[in-house]
């Protein structure tokens, strides 16, 4: 049995905006609140979901990198 790789192609990133926009909505509805992410997009399309400490605090995390 093969392992994973932990970097290169399996790290993928939301493809575009509504991909991200579902995910996060998803998250909001197991009870995360909404103000504590936001999505970041790049230059190509592909976006990440930012998960900050508080509506206005520092990055703790991002989802999709």
């Amino acid at each position: 049995m093969g392992s994973m790789p932990l970097n290169g192609p399996s790290l993928v990133r939301f493809r575009n905006r509504r991909e991200a926009e579902k995910a996060l909505s998803e998250i909001v509805e197991d009870g995360g609140r909404r103000t504590e992410y936001r999505i970041d997009e790049e230059p190509g399309g592909a976006c990440v979901i930012t998960v900050l400490e508080t509506a206005s605090g520092p990055v703790v995390g991002v989802i999709g990198a």
